[in-house]
């Protein structure tokens, strides 16, 4: 007799949990089944090829192997198909759509429930599988007995029907009525192509035609109309009963499963898998603009700064000066595109160090000048007398913030003054609430206009002729950062006479008495306690080389250069350098490979590590670290800050001396 049709079932219970794999044979023989436990894969392998079963419970990982290899092994051995149903620990869909496409005929998740639902699984499974293989293994048997077909198609949970040559219903099971909301007597006598999706019916057409043909597959997935007229998906499976005198189609049999939620599933996944194609492709495109714009931009900045030092007519400093002005503008665009992309793939962090907030304000005040001035306006900040200065957090953020609200009232401003007024909400023992607020006389929003405001990618004038350039990122990145910091951002605005943003932030007390640190955007300082120093720059770019050049050959210091990694090792093999500054995107050998291969040489020969720093165009999330990694010992990022570099210098060749 038939395994299939056995009075009692057998089932074989592979879990390498020993306490687990008693309790769930415990469970399934109060339940009337017999079973047998194994805890390994080749226990599972032996048993199966000297013994018979009805069902395999296999746990997904089992002895750090998991499930795919086993069921593949076994399905190997096996001429029928394998029997089985996946039990997982952590309810991942992935896991059970993928073991679903290996044939497991469902999947239970290790959870509270677990035992207790595991007998009607089983008993559900074992249903399926008998009425699969009394459907499709004893067809004669289904045309010498209809009444124990009927009995069988009553008693699962796929829809079983018959239809003729037409491909019109003859037969539907009362599951129909639970599955589509149709009573039997609504599908009787109806073609099914009637009930199939327009963008499906092509394919359901062709697949009846080959069936009687008796040249297509027998499986196929397509859409099906409910009662309700939604769609839901379909796996059919269909076999032709044929006359045995004239060999011709008497009709098909089908069985219909409901695989809306598995397909569902499987879009969700293709549609993860596409989206972080997706990211990452956009990952390397904002990297890669941001190399390919950061060397030009560092060579026209860079330039500008060293023909400013030169002997110039007032005339010529006036045009170098709006040179550099819009430079720096184009470079605020710039970073707002990055720092827009990384606050929405949530890829920025939080970094907090102590420092001064009248600094920043000041460094602000003296960034902006020139442009206010320019433009006829007065620039000027205050800070109340009560303020606690010596904050710790994230000041890059807050000056930031700070840059873009300062930024804006000047763009948006052209008589008058722009003021930024720092005040303190609160103060505790360890904390204190700054209250930022800058202040125009400029243009003015509309109240209609308010709403638009931190819109993304959002002007107030968006008109072709609007007077003001720029984004619309401005403030939403301002909103962002304030959010970030665990601040809040409000203002106040009448049209024609101005507007004033209040930023509120949380900040700890710094520990230290008092910080200051140097200005980034004074002149360059000669450094001190420098001499004879020896560098090699290894940079790609023609006239950023140039400019770097030149720059520290003013503070009398010997600079080797190279148009490339390959260079940059051939000269590292031949001379001492005290430093080295590498670009990270050079031809032939890059600055990555060029740095691994410099500290494999001074491993093997026992030589002084060189400081290597970083001077590159990339300025994503994953870049520093990138560098660090590959043997560099610090980063700076271009257009180059000359005071930065200077320090960087300063700091790694003053330890060597």
């Amino acid at each position: 007799m038939s395994k299939y049709i056995r009075i009692q079932k057998f089932i074989l219970v592979i879990e390498d949990d020993i306490a687990l794999n008693k309790l769930i044979q415990k469970k399934l023989k109060q339940e009337g089944y017999e079973t047998y436990g194994v805890h390994s894969g080749e226990e599972a392998m032996s048993w199966v090829q000297e013994n018979e079963y009805d069902l395999i419970l296999i746990d997904y990982l089992l002895d750090n192997i998991d499930a795919r290899k086993i069921i593949k092994k076994l399905q190997k051995k096996s001429t029928n198909p394998l029997p089985f149903v996946i039990m997982t620990g952590n309810g991942d869909e992935r896991i059970a759509v993928e073991m679903m496409k290996l044939g497991a005929m469902d999947y239970l998740i290790k959870d509270a429930s677990f035992i207790d639902l595991l007998p009607s699984i089983v008993r559900q499974v074992l249903e399926h599988i008998q009425t699969k293989n009394n459907l499709f293994n004893s067809q004669k048997e289904l045309e010498q007995s209809e009444l124990r077909y009927r009995l069988l198609a009553e008693s699962t949970n796929d829809l079983i029907d018959k239809k003729n040559e037409a491909a019109e219903f003859i037969y539907v099971s009362p599951v129909c009525k639970t599955l589509l909301g149709y009573e039997e007597k609504e599908l009787l006598n109806k073609s099914s192509f009637l009930f199939v999706h327009p963008d499906d019916k092509k394919a359901v057409m062709d697949y009846h035609r080959k069936l009687i043909s008796k040249s297509g597959k027998s499986i196929i997935k397509y859409r099906f109309r409910n009662k309700f007229g939604q769609y839901i998906w379909f796996e059919t499976n269909t076999k032709v009963l044929i006359n045995h005198d004239n060999k011709e189609a008497i009709e098909l049999v089908s069985v219909s499963r409901d695989i809306t939620e598995q397909i569902y599933t499987d879009n969700l996944i293709k549609e993860k898998e596409a989206a972080e194609l997706a990211n990452k492709a956009k990952s390397e495109f904002l990297a890669n603009m941001s190399h390919e714009i950061r060397n030009p931009m560092s060579a026209i900045i860079g330039m500008t700064n060293t023909l400013l030092k030169t002997s110039l007519t007032d005339e010529q400093k006036k045009y170098i000066n709006s040179v550099k002005i819009s430079s720096s503008n184009l470079m605020n665009l710039i970073n707002d595109i990055l720092d827009f992309s990384k606050i929405e793939a949530k890829h920025i962090e939080i970094s907090s160090i102590d420092f001064n907030i009248k600094d920043i304000a000041e460094e602000i005040i003296i960034m902006y000048e020139s442009q206010a001035s320019e433009r006829g306006i007065k620039l000027s900040y205050i800070i109340e007398d009560d303020v606690h200065q010596t904050l710790y957090g994230d000041s890059f953020k807050l000056k930031q913030i700070i840059t873009n609200l300062i930024n804006n009232a000047i763009k948006f401003t052209e008589k008058g003054e722009v003021s930024l007024h720092i005040s303190q909400t609160y103060s505790s023992k360890r904390a204190v609430g700054i209250k930022i607020s800058v202040s125009d006389t400029g243009i003015g929003i509309k109240k209609e206009d308010f709403d638009k405001l931190f819109k993304l990618f959002t002007q107030i004038d968006s008109t072709p002729s609007k007077k003001y350039a720029g984004t619309g990122l401005g403030l939403t990145i301002v909103k962002r950062l304030t959010e970030l910091l665990s601040g809040s951002i409000d203002f106040e605005s009448e049209f024609g006479k101005g507007t004033t943003f209040f930023i509120q932030i949380p900040f700890n007390k710094s520990e230290k008495a008092s910080l200051s640190y140097e200005d980034l955007w004074q002149e360059t300082k000669q450094p001190i306690g420098l001499t004879n120093i020896k560098i090699l720059l290894a940079e790609d770019d023609a006239i950023n080389q140039l400019y770097l050049k030149g720059f520290l050959q003013s503070f009398n210091w010997e600079v080797d250069t190279s148009y490339n990694g390959e260079q940059a090792l051939e000269k590292f093999k031949n001379n001492h350098y005290d430093i080295i500054l590498m670009d990270g995107q050079m031809p032939k050998l890059d600055g990555f490979e060029a740095t691994m291969l410099i500290r494999k040489l001074e491993k093997e020969k026992s030589l002084y590590r060189t400081p290597i720093i970083a001077i590159t165009g990339y300025a994503v999330k994953g870049d520093r670290e990138r560098f660090l990694i590959s043997g560099m010992d610090d980063y700076i990022t271009k257009p180059i800050n000359e005071n930065k570099l200077v320090e960087v210098i300063k700091k790694f060749c003053l330890k060597k001396e």
